[in-house]
């Protein structure tokens, strides 16, 4: 079953330059929430909406669509099947996949990705709830921008996306300035900071649980270990489940801290999923402060506010990374981490599910690296043991 939002018409220059979605999701409510968001963005020239996969298939005279939004539970049997079908047919189209809150987020993420698809939402489990609405418009509509903004790069504006959007290489230069990448995008590397870092601070949103799950198991624990503070984008009841999988894999204490906690260096906190989370410095102790404010970026938590504390307490002796994700939540955090005389690590393009977050801090000139999570978990052994990097 067919159905598009019940909007003008878009004319043809209108259409030449917007946006074009597929939403196949088996719930009305869904299909019809998410073509009025979507109906409301002026980038967005035309949504249609299917409640099974099989509509769109089986029919030759459905077009590539801009992105495809595709909710992995539209098949009763295997929706990872679904989804390999449908970047099959639409190898062209940017997929992004909705998903329930069971399972193993890092998995699915993973696996999502093998299969083709640029980024994953997690639905809430009430629409029917306001604040759960409003939360989720705020992520979904930026999910989709994202991908927007991908697939007109990637055309230069046309209609129809390619099949992977332009890279921007990076190199370290000789001394530091700007660096030109394969997509006439100048980016600058920056020295990194000469004093050994005391806190890891880890912002990541689309994509990163696996990249994040790779990089703390990389970094071996001893003597120069430092506490470990996470923000992933992501529901409250996968961020239980985060941290629980990076405890058993990285044989660390892995957990979601309480307010008020002492950090302590070794261990693991990763931000609920709910609430921001930022660090504060009573009298010498360093202790977790949860709090429900206002999204930051469409985002709570965010990466942000966490970044900000961490580099007013550590000041030069912080070491940031910002892993794969949507948007461009962390930008300003990095800043204040650069401006303390801290460091600041990214993850590249090509490793990223979406570099929208790595990317705005890359082109902003406030990384020291930006490579793969491999890299990127080699870099940060050797600082945290005091090794200078040029």
């Amino acid at each position: 079953m067919q159905s598009t939002v019940s909007r003008p018409r878009p004319s043809p220059v209108e259409a030449q330059r917007g946006v074009r979605v597929v939403v196949i999701d088996s719930s009305l409510v869904f299909r019809g929430l998410t073509s009025r968001w979507l109906s409301e963005l002026p980038e967005i020239a035309d949504v249609a909406t299917f409640s099974n996969a099989d509509s769109v298939l089986r029919r030759p005279d459905v077009e590539a669509p801009d992105i495809i939004v595709l909710d992995l539970g539209v098949s009763e049997t295997n929706g990872y099947a679904v989804l390999q079908a449908v970047h099959a047919r639409f190898a062209r189209s940017l997929i992004l996949v909705i998903a329930s809150t069971n399972g193993d987020p890092s998995a699915v993420a993973d696996k999502v990705k093998k299969l083709g698809a640029q980024g994953i939402l997690t639905r809430p489990v009430s629409l029917s709830q306001t604040g759960e609405s409003r939360a989720f418009k705020s992520t979904f509509t930026m999910s989709v921008l994202t991908l927007a903004q991908r697939s007109a790069r990637s055309t230069g504006g046309s209609q129809r996306p390619a099949a992977a959007s332009a890279r921007v290489s990076v190199a370290r230069p000789s001394t530091p300035g700007p660096v030109q990448g394969t997509a006439g995008q100048a980016c600058a590397l920056r020295p990194y900071s000469r004093f050994r870092p005391k806190i890891l601070a880890i912002g990541g949103s689309t994509g990163a649980p696996p990249a994040l799950m790779d990089l703390i198991c990389q970094i071996p624990p001893g003597p120069h270990d430092v506490p470990i503070v996470v923000v992933q984008h992501m529901p409250d009841a996968f961020t239980i489940l985060l941290a629980d999988h990076i405890a058993k894999k990285s044989k660390r204490d892995c957990r979601r801290p309480v307010d008020g906690e002492t950090i302590l260096p070794g261990k693991v906190y990763v931000a609920p999923g709910d609430l921001h989370l930022k660090l504060e410095d009573q009298n010498g102790e360093i202790k977790a402060r949860l709090y429900d404010g206002p999204q930051v970026n469409f985002c709570k938590p965010a990466v942000d506010p966490l970044f900000e504390s961490v580099a007013g307490i550590y000041k030069a002796e912080t070491l940031g990374v910002i892993l794969t994700g949507m948007g461009q939540d962390g930008l300003d955090g990095a800043r204040v981490i650069v401006e303390k005389g801290g460091t600041l690590l990214a993850q590249d393009e090509a490793s990223s599910v979406v570099w929208g977050m790595p990317g705005a801090v890359a082109r902003a000139g406030l990384c020291s690296a930006v490579v793969p999570v491999n890299v990127i978990a080699s870099s940060v052994t050797r600082l945290l043991r005091g090794e200078r990097l040029s």
